[in-house]
């Protein structure tokens, strides 16, 4: 493998609701499974269905909103239904815990399961590590790291035809060629989406 990486199968990315009462739901590939309180998504399937088709059809989705409305279990339930469509898998780096946006590579990596040789991390190495692998990568929580999130989300889809991105975040990343649907709270009903055509010089402002 280049850049000295060494995938380990043995390790698993979970997603931890930290609510005991809600049932979840865990599907697995390369090693990494997915764990979803699939109790948020009951009778909501038309969103599902819709955020779905988008990331089939687009590389790179987002998913906007205020925080707390469901965006993260919605964004894992995309990725359960779509898993069987990546051949090396679907992934999820959760952006939420960092307060240094320059842990963006190294926290996609290692959800990736990556380990790299020592040496300074970027979007670029990261991207390289990859190859060609055909995946889905979901970027959780991009808002407080948003120009690394989308740089990082820039620098994959560049450099792999192969991989899609679903990202969440409570602003649009303003890459290039983004297909970014604002979430209504309980995420009972999906603004019409919006696609960034340039990233060049646009204004800061939610989905609309």
């Amino acid at each position: 493998m280049p850049d000295g990486i060494d995938a380990d199968p043995s390790r698993t990315a979970e997603i931890e609701t930290g609510r005991p009462e809600v049932v979840s739901s865990r599907v697995q590939s390369g090693g990494k499974s997915l764990c979803v309180p699939v109790s948020e998504l009951i009778g909501r399937e038309g969103e599902l269905a819709e955020v779905t088709a988008l990331v089939t059809k687009h590389r790179l989705v987002t998913l906007t909103g205020e925080g707390g409305i469901g965006k993260t279990h919605l964004a894992i339930e995309v990725a359960r239904h779509l898993l069987s469509e990546f051949v090396d898998g679907a992934w999820v780096a959760e952006l939420a815990p960092l307060a240094d946006p320059e842990l963006v590579p190294v926290t996609v990596a290692t959800a990736l399961g990556l380990e790299l040789a020592a040496g300074a991390m970027s979007a670029e190495r990261v991207a390289n590590a990859l190859g060609g692998k055909q995946l889905m990568l979901v970027l959780d929580n991009c808002e407080h790291v948003i120009d690394a999130a989308a740089r990082m989300a820039q620098v994959l889809l560049h450099t792999n035809a192969a991989i899609r991105v679903l990202a969440t975040s409570r602003e649009p990343l303003r890459v290039e060629g983004e297909h970014c649907i604002g979430c209504h709270r309980s995420l009972c009903r999906l603004k019409v989406p919006t696609i960034w055509m340039s990233c060049c010089d646009t204004a800061r402002s939610s989905c609309s």
